[in-house]
């Protein structure tokens, strides 16, 4: 029938909606009344109708539906609906729609005039055949076929069929409706999750936006907290001002009551007179006094009328309380203003308490909001990814597992298939060999059983029985050594572990930088929790001190670090010999200042030109100035070569045609260095004449008018005059001779170099205390230093010596910059050569110190430059010992004093002469060679002679090992060895830590989803069917259909007794199975699940604490060698049995202090072993042995430097105390970790039990009630046929044909006794990450380890692959962040209060973040550039910045950091005509600066809005807007010295465009402070000039040469003596204002007119000229604040004042060249960096000069 209906409504209808399931399609009745609107039984069915599953949309459109029934236009269709029927429609109950559409269908075919059963035919009635497909012949074959017509059960099963065809179909529509239900619960999860996301979004937002409200309201409070807090500091200050006038007024009372007010001493007396009248004594003629006069004749009569006058004590009293009360009053008043005053403080002190209290407590809440909001998100996305996890991981697992399968079928067949072919050749090649035996004569037994047994050597096709044999055959043939097998297994172990091969330093900086590996090396996450306090360290250390018999108060004094540095420290390249002629060697060269000494400018001649002519003409030497080689290859490229061309001269002209077709300013000091190698060359072997043709039509008259020239003489030696006068030339010039390259200039980059990186990260040096070197180093230093002063050979002897010539003092060297500013040309620059073709760009200067040195033009720049120079000269030229300081000064030779000159003269000739040396003749090289030959032979022969005594002597005597020399027992310690177990034992402890720490995290993987499927087995054990069904199955098949029987009848008795069987036998297998179940559990929980995972980790743990073992023996073994240079044996590991099935934490906890208790305790120990008398004597064991038996052991040597070793071996003892104490308590942790989710796991186990059998019990009642109800008849007869049901007598009891009704009743109590699934959630425990970043999943775990399976202590095997670990950044320059944190760090270090810091704390401060990214501990608070340099680089930096005898006595930190900028970014420092315009933009209407506060300038304010604007950089590309910010707030950090204002912390990766916005600065800084620090100068000189042209007012640059504007005196002392533009702490004390401004306008006085200046005679005084007379009445000089001077730019620089200033301060005016000298970047002043692998390849210049051969033949020719 449902079939019909479906086809019906399908076919026929054509619904909107193909029709599924009855149930589900019309539950909301949209399809009902689309029914009757496709009939026109409905008009508007698309404006009435909803297709929705709401509750109201259902109760709409049935409502719908029942009144187009009952009253509408289908109420002629006779059908009723009734509310109860639309309910279980509604309610989807089974059949009820079906029902309704069989009448509406019935109905309506009869309404359209059709049949229900087809057309009718003619002639009888026959129904049609209906055809059945393959689902009815299954059913009749199996249902039907074997029952007999008259069986009961065939109308039964036949009338049941579509009943079970329905009911299939509908679990089928209940099984897509969970799916669907299911997917609809994931949607609606989706949208609720976006949902939430969304509002937690806009909730951040909104809070985000609060909080900034927030900080804006407590702004403005504090604002007004401090107008408040200004109001009553004004109120006091008005109150004090009161009191004081109240003061002065009784002060000028007092004074003008008593005549004293006019400051004249004659007016006091008016105060005595008038006391006098008012007793009546008139003292002058006109007192005007009312009183009669006193008239006495005497004295007493006098006195007594005087007495009587005078007032009397009541009217002193009274006057006095009058005052008394008044000063009562004033008392009080006081009193009662300072208790209001203290009233206001305190009511502002609690408010503002009571503000910060709420605010903190707000700020908490927020934050703890924000805390569980951002730890909901991670749990959930946590959730949803660990879910996504394991269902990938099954699908791989199941993937890799089928993988594996057939990879292992392939692997044995062609392992059988490799063991065949093996077997074949084995078989061949000893057949072949039995064949050569035979050939050569016979074989041996051995060949013979070999022939004999060909089973056995099947069995052993790749010899290894034979190689058995055969060293049991030489075991045998030496009885003698019996423990040879032991011995050659320890040296094969020996000869194993050496082959090990080292990884390279990529490898082991791969697994530094592992999360995981990293988080353990250096203590951060889990393990900077779980690492023990200093006082469990020191107990554990005392307790295994205890054990190995040591003192327990022994100090542990780092001395690892110096030790590893020493092995790991790179050779330095050696020297070669210089390619110049030896009989010139060495070259001197001579440099001093050009103040006076080196080259330089004026009349006079300097000390250093004067001094190389005088000992070329005493030596026959030649004089080199480089300047002139240079214009002499320019030169020579200018003009045509010459054929054949000297090979010299060529190359000459090579390297000028190469300078003047180069566009650069500046010459390379490498060019430089090889034209004055070439000209050296030159000199020695000049080029040959040409040779001249005769004419032979020549007369020979002719011949006398021929001038010879006089041949060059060869010179005896060079002097090269003003060369090798900075670090630059140096290092070109060393290059050049002998390829010499300073550590000052190259880059710590080398394999060597980054394994001695990678040890700091296990022995860091600089955490070490004092200066400690090992004996080995000791001895190295010393060896070095006896051979630095034993006698140098020839071939090793320096190429060039220099002599520096010195002032002895600052005041000698400023009297000679101001005795050579007085000289004629001194302020000249440098003219070009005379040669010079007009028209010729003259040649170009070196590159650095000339070319600043010939665009200076005052003699203080050329002084300062050199100084400067010599800063970083003299630490380079330091080891090279190239360099002679001589200072000029007198000497005295007895009572005579020897002039300077003369006596740097005869200075210079000795050392010259002990230099020289002697060019030995052909003969005598000959003889010196013939003797050489025989002293060698007869060494030879005496050492022949030596060693045949020895061994005659050996025959008779026993051998003592000689203490002097070389123990013989024990071999010395060698460093190259020492070297290769360090980093063996360091590569092994990096690839085992990275292997063990995979091991870890697979294990926390696998426990896991173990944990997972444990819980999963169990669910589907306790959700397993049982006989329940089964057993009511049977029940049902007798129980009556009808049992409406009377309560007390024998048949309703006979039924509950069977009722109460069913229930006893349900109850039986359910108690049954809950027994089963919790048997389960039981066998789960004491499986060993747990025991397995505790053991494992346990291994790990041991695995962990014995690699940390080794690495401390290995330290140990390598502190011993070093300090005592004796080999040691390797040391035995401390033995830890592995635990044995520990289940208890407690037991776990003991077992991992046990363990670690141990490994603190095991060997070596740091105090020597008296017993030991190998270790006291150094004897091997037989010698020793030979020793006793002749009584002859000598005593033991002393054992030295065991207070360094001891203390040095302690301290890697605490460490790994600690480092096995942590291991410890992580893995403990961990393990209580596992243990909580163990027991977590199990425990709901326990409630999935309670809810089975609860189940179970629901069940059971729910299917005993359903049994007891009191009629199974059909409750609803409405769809029968009416037929009446058949009785079928197939027994003596009948039984009536089951109902449709019964049916469902019988069918409900089947599905009552199955119990419902469980639903339940799986717990699913999270991993237990190695690393809190976890990244371990993404690198580490899918990595192949070298270490494998691999025990500690050795390497892997050689060319395994190193982890794909994602590459650390490598930051090239100094970053914000990088900055920001540096100038914190001098904020710390007390730069607060005075802006400037010493060299040392400078020093200190970058040595710090070089050494934490140097040991990989924070690799991002140093660039790389600035890591790989040498200590001494940062010293001779910071030495660099400062100049104490040019001023600046500290360091400043602001300049400091604006050159790190500059220098780090490739910025170049603003033009003088880029700050002129910034200046103009500041006076300009554009800055928005009112006339007031221009009027202050250069002390104007500036904003950093304004700052911005300023076009200082306006064509750098490089000066982003954020880096320009950033420079504005580090000058405005300073601004104020008592109150630093530390830039804000700029976004994460500012300065490549990745972070935010840039914060803002509120504060100020000032024009001044802005030029001084941008407007530096290369030179003093130069500074002031440009200070002068931005900070001297406009006004001044607008005068004439006629009539020169003025300019303060004052402005031009704050300027050279930068008052106020830098720190006062950094600047040296300068004189006062009047004393300098006295001598500037005395040297004003002496100066001539503009006029005179300018060449212009002046008017002669015809007669009138006379002395001007001095007017006594002038006005007195205005203080020195006011005067005034004229400003010239080039006069005032050239006055001596001025020069003093400059060169006592000259320093704060320039620039520092430290940084980008020694650390260059780009295109910074100083010379690139060399690499390790430039250094290795660089060669030093090769000679040009022509064999002799060659020379002779040319000159015959």
């Amino acid at each position: 029938m449902s079939k019909l209906i479906l086809d019906w409504l399908n076919q026929e209808v054509q619904l909107s909606k193909k029709v599924g399931a009855f149930e589900r399609d019309f539950a909301n009745g949209y399809l009902f009344g689309e029914l009757l609107y496709k009939h026109g039984l409905y008009s508007n069915f698309e404006d009435d109708f909803v297709d929705q599953s709401s509750m109201a949309a259902k109760r709409t459109n049935f409502d719908l539906i029942k009144k187009s029934v009952s009253g509408g236009q289908a109420s002629n269709l006779g059908i009723k609906i009734t509310d109860a029927q639309v309910d279980e429609i509604m309610d989807e109950d089974r059949g009820s729609s079906l029902k309704l559409l069989y009448q509406l269908r019935r109905v309506l075919k009869k309404k359209d005039g059709t049949a229900l059963s087809g057309p009718q035919e003619a002639g009888p009635y026959r129904l049609d055949r209906k055809l059945h497909g393959e689902h009815e012949e299954q059913f009749f074959d199996q249902k039907i076929r074997g029952l007999r017509p008259i069986d009961h059960r065939y109308p039964y099963e036949v009338h049941t069929k579509h009943f079970v065809d329905e009911h299939t179909q509908q679990l089928n529509v209940a099984r897509q409706k969970e799916s669907k239900a299911a997917e609809d619960l994931k949607d609606r999860v989706q949208d609720f999750r976006q949902e939430r996301h969304e509002k937690m979004r806009v909730s951040r937002a909104a809070k985000e936006h609060e909080k900034v409200k927030g900080e804006i309201h407590w702004q403005g409070v504090q604002e007004r907290k401090i107008k408040m807090m200004e109001k009553d500091l004004v109120f006091e200050k008005e109150m004090i001002r009161r009191d004081r006038q109240r003061i002065v007024d009784i002060r000028n009372h007092y004074q003008n009551d008593c005549g004293l007010s006019d400051g004249n001493e004659a007016e006091g007396i008016g105060w005595f007179e008038r006391n006098l009248q008012r007793i009546g004594i008139d003292t002058s003629e006109h007192a005007g006094t009312n009183a009669p006069a006193i008239e006495a004749k005497s004295l007493k009569e006098l006195h007594e009328q005087m007495i009587e006058r005078m007032p009397t004590k009541a009217q002193l009293q009274i006057e006095s309380q009058k005052r008394m009360a008044k000063i009562r009053e004033t008392k009080q008043n006081t009193d009662i203003a300072r208790k209001e005053r203290e009233r206001r403080q305190h009511r502002v002190q609690v408010e503002q308490q009571a503000t910060t209290a709420s605010v903190e407590e707000k700020k908490r809440e927020d934050d703890l909001l924000a805390w569980l909001l951002e730890d909901t998100a991670q749990y959930r996305q946590e959730a949803s990814e660990y879910e996504l996890m394991l269902r990938r991981k099954e699908a791989q697992w199941q993937q890799r597992e089928a993988k594996q399968l057939a990879y292992a079928e392939k692997a044995a067949i062609a392992q059988e298939e490799a063991w065949e072919r093996l077997k074949e050749r084995s078989r061949a090649d000893r057949t072949l060999r039995l064949s050569e035996k035979e050939k050569m004569g016979g074989a041996t037994d051995q060949f013979k059983e070999e022939e004999s047994s060909d089973e056995d050597d099947d069995l052993d096709p790749m010899g290894f029985k034979t190689t058995a044999a055969l060293d049991s055959t030489s075991r045998r043939s030496h009885p003698g050594t019996a423990s040879t097998g032991v011995l050659g297994q320890e040296a094969a172990m020996e000869a194993v572990d050496a082959a090990v091969e080292v990884a390279s330093a990529e490898e082991m900086l791969a697994c530094v930088r592992e999360p995981a590996v990293a988080e353990y090396l250096f203590a951060r996450g889990a393990w900077g929790h779980f690492r023990p306090s200093e006082d469990s360290a020191l107990e554990t250390l005392k307790r295994a001190l205890d054990k190995l018999q040591e003192p327990s108060e022994a100090i542990a004094a780092p001395r690892l670090g110096s030790v590893v540095q020493w092995l790991c420290k790179a050779p330095q390249k050696p020297l070669t010999q210089a390619r110049l002629p030896e009989d010139f060697l060495p070259i001197i060269a001579i440099s001093g200042n050009p103040a006076g000494l080196g080259p330089g400018r004026g009349s006079s001649s300097s000390l250093g030109s004067s001094l190389a002519d005088r000992l070329c003409q005493e030596f026959g030497y030649a004089v080199i100035r480089p300047q002139e080689v240079v214009e002499e290859c320019v030169a020579l490229s200018r003009k045509p070569p010459q054929e054949p061309d000297w090979p010299i001269l060529a190359r000459m002209r090579e390297l000028g045609k190469e300078v003047d077709s180069s566009r650069q300013p500046g010459l390379p000091p490498s060019v430089y260095a090889e034209m004055c190698f070439r000209k050296i060359e030159l000199l020695s072997s000049p080029a040959p004449k040409p040779v001249e043709e005769e004419d032979p039509k020549a007369k020979k008259g002719k011949g006398k008018d021929k001038t010879e020239t006089a041949e060059a003489v060869r010179p005896k030696g060079i002097i090269i005059l003003g060369y090798l006068s900075e670090m630059q030339q140096h290092a070109s010039w060393e290059a050049a001779l002998r390829c010499f390259s300073s550590p000052l200039l190259q880059l710590l980059d080398s394999e060597e170099d980054k394994k001695a990186r990678m040890g700091t990260v296990l022995a860091p040096f600089w955490i070490e205390d004092g200066e400690a070197r090992p004996v080995a180093e000791a001895r190295e230093a010393d060896g070095a230093a006896e051979e630095a002063a034993e006698p140098v050979a020839e071939a090793a002897a320096v190429p060039a010596q220099l002599i520096r010539l010195q002032h002895p003092d600052e005041e000698t060297l400023r009297q000679a910059i101001l005795q050579q500013a007085t000289e004629e040309g001194a302020w000249d620059l440098p003219v070009p050569a005379a040669s010079l073709e007009e028209g010729a760009t003259p040649a170009p200067y070196c590159e650095g110190f000339e070319q600043d040195l010939a665009l200076s033009s005052c003699p203080v720049d050329r002084a300062w430059l050199y100084e400067a120079a010599q800063v970083f000269v003299r630490p380079f030229a330091e080891p090279l010992h190239c360099t002679t300081e001589m200072k000029v000064q007198e000497v005295a030779d007895g009572e005579e004093s020897i002039d300077a000159v003369e006596a740097c003269f005869r200075q210079a000739r000795d050392l010259i002469a002990s230099w020289q040396r002697p060019v030995p003749s052909e003969e005598q090289a000959e003889a010196q060679e013939a003797q050489a030959e025989d002293a060698a032979k007869e060494e030879d022969a005496q050492a022949q002679e030596q060693g045949e005594a020895e061994i005659e002597k050996a025959e008779d005597t026993v051998l003592l090992p000689d203490m002097e020399d070389e123990p013989q027992g024990r071999k010395m310690a060698d460093k190259e060895e020492m070297r290769s177990s360090w980093l063996q034992s360091l590569s092994s402890y990096l690839l085992g830590l990275r292997s063990i720490m995979i091991e870890v995290d697979n294990e926390a993987a696998n426990y896991a989803i173990e944990l997972v499927n444990v819980q999963r087995r169990f669910l589907d054990f306790l959700q397993q069917p049982d006989e329940k069904a089964q057993v009511m199955e049977e029940f049902l098949r007798s129980f009556p259909l009808k049992h409406n029987a009377p309560v007390s009848s024998a048949q309703n008795d006979e039924m509950e007794e069977q009722l109460q069987d069913l229930t006893d036998r349900l109850w039986a297998h359910a108690n049954q199975r809950r027994q089963e179940t919790v048997e389960e559990r039981e066998r789960l929980l004491k499986g060993g699940f747990w025991e397995d995972r505790v053991a494992t980790n346990l291994r790990l743990a041991h695995k962990l604490q014995v690699m940390e073992l080794s690495r401390f023996q290995t330290a140990a073994r390598i502190l011993r060698e070093a300090y005592t240079q004796v080999a040691e044996d390797k040391f035995d590991s401390a033995s830890v049995a592995e635990p044995e099935r520990l289940s208890e934490l407690e037991d776990i906890a003991q077992w991992l202090d046990g363990s670690a208790e141990r490994m603190a305790s095991a060997a070596p120990s740091g105090i020597p072993d008296i017993n030991d008398k190998r270790l006291a004597s150094g004897l091997s064991p037989v010698e020793e042995e030979l020793a006793e038996d002749s009584h002859q052991l000598a005593e033991p040597l002393q054992m030295q430097h065991w207070d360094e070793l001891g203390p040095a071996i302690c301290a890697e003892r605490l460490g790994l105390a600690r480092r096995t104490r942590a291991v410890a308590a992580w893995t403990y942790s961990r393990l209580a970790e596992m243990r909580k989710q163990y027991d977590e796991a199990f425990a709901r186990m326990d409630e999935w039990i309670r809810f089975r059998v609860k189940e179970e019990n629901d069940a059971i009642k729910a299917t005993a009630t359903l049994l007891r109800k009191p009629s199974w008849e059909d409750e609803d007869m409405a769809t029968m046929s009416g037929t009446d049901s058949l009785i079928r007598k197939s027994s003596k009891k009948a039984v009536a044909k089951m109902s449709s009704g019964a049916a469902k009743r019988r069918l409900e109590s089947l599905k009552a006794i199955v119990p419902h699934t469980l639903d339940v959630a799986i717990y699913t425990p999270p991993k237990l990450e190695v690393c809190s970043a976890g990244a371990l999943q993404g690198s580490i775990s899918a990595a192949t380890s070298r270490q494998g399976s691999n025990p500690p202590g050795t390497a892997g095997t050689v060319g395994t692959q190193a982890s794909a670990t994602k590459r650390i950044e490598v930051i090239e320059r100094w970053s914000q962040d990088m900055l920001w944190g540096l100038l914190l760090r001098f904020l710390d270090l007390g730069a607060g209060s005075t802006g400037v810091v010493s060299p040392q704390q400078l020093q200190q401060v970058l040595l710090e973040r070089r050494h934490a990214a140097l040991g990989y501990e924070q690799e991002k608070v140093a660039p790389l550039s600035w890591v790989q340099r040498p200590e001494d680089v940062y010293g001779l930096l910071c030495r660099s910045m400062l100049e104490p005898a040019w001023g600046a006595t500290a360091v400043d930190v602001t300049e400091f950091m604006l050159a790190l900028i500059h220098t780090e970014y490739q910025l170049a420092w603003p033009s003088l005509e880029a700050l002129e315009q910034a200046r103009g933009f500041i006076e300009s209407e554009e800055s928005r600066l009112t006339a007031d506060t221009l009027a202050e300038y250069p002390d104007v304010p500036l904003s950093e809005e304004l700052f911005m604007k300023l076009p200082l950089w306006s064509d750098e590309p490089a000066c982003t807007d954020d880096l320009k910010q950033w420079i504005f707030q580090v000058l405005q950090c300073f601004e104020k010295e008592a109150d630093p204002s530390p830039p804000p912390r700029p976004p994460s990766r500012r300065m490549s465009g990745d972070g935010g916005a840039m914060p803002r600065s509120s504060g100020t800084l000032t024009a001044r402070r802005l030029f001084v620090y941008l407007g530096l100068g290369r030179a003093p000189a130069d500074g002031f000039q440009r200070m002068t042209r931005l900070l001297l007012p406009s006004a001044a640059f607008d005068g004439t040469e006629e009539t020169p504007a003025e300019v303060r005196v004052q402005d031009l002392w704050t300027i050279l003596f930068s008052c106020k533009g830098r720190p006062t702490s950094m600047v040296a004390p300068a004189p006062d204002l009047a004393t300098f401004c006295a001598a500037l306008l005395q040297e004003a006085k002496g100066e001539p007119s503009a006029a005179a200046a300018k060449g212009k005679a002046a008017p002669k005084a015809k007669g009138k000229a006379a002395p001007v007379e001095e007017d006594t009445d002038a006005a007195p000089p205005p203080p020195p604040e006011e005067v005034r001077v004229a400003w010239s730019s080039e006069a005032v620089l050239k006055r001596p004042s001025v020069l003093g200033a400059l060169c006592s301060h000259g320093a704060l005016l320039c620039r520092r060249r430290g940084v980008e000298t020694l650390f260059p970047q780009g295109g910074g002043s100083g010379k690139p960096l060399m690499t390790a692998s430039e250094v290795a390849a660089a060669v030093e210049l090769q000679s040009l000069v022509p064999p002799p051969s060659v020379e002779v033949e040319s000159a015959e020719e």
